[in-house]
């Protein structure tokens, strides 16, 4: 899962660099990114992007981690 988690974090910043445009709905989340990066590999439940004014994260609802998105 947290193979997964490193890779989506990649994929999200690139899509942001390309579209210059934030991810902050787990609607977009799923529009930005292929199924694969989006679901926990292991139970395959959707990650839960938690976002707040200072901070975005991708979770894992079933307790493998999550990962902080970096702002720009």
């Amino acid at each position: 899962c947290r193979l997964v988690l490193d890779k989506a974090q990649y994929e999200i910043m690139s899509w942001e660099y390309d579209h210059e445009e934030r991810i902050t709905s787990g609607e977009a989340l799923r529009a930005a990114l292929p199924e694969s990066l989006v679901v926990c590999p292991v139970t395959l439940e959707s990650y839960v992007l938690d976002v707040d004014s200072d901070s975005r994260q991708l979770v894992c609802p079933a307790g493998h981690g999550s990962i902080e998105l970096m702002e720009e």
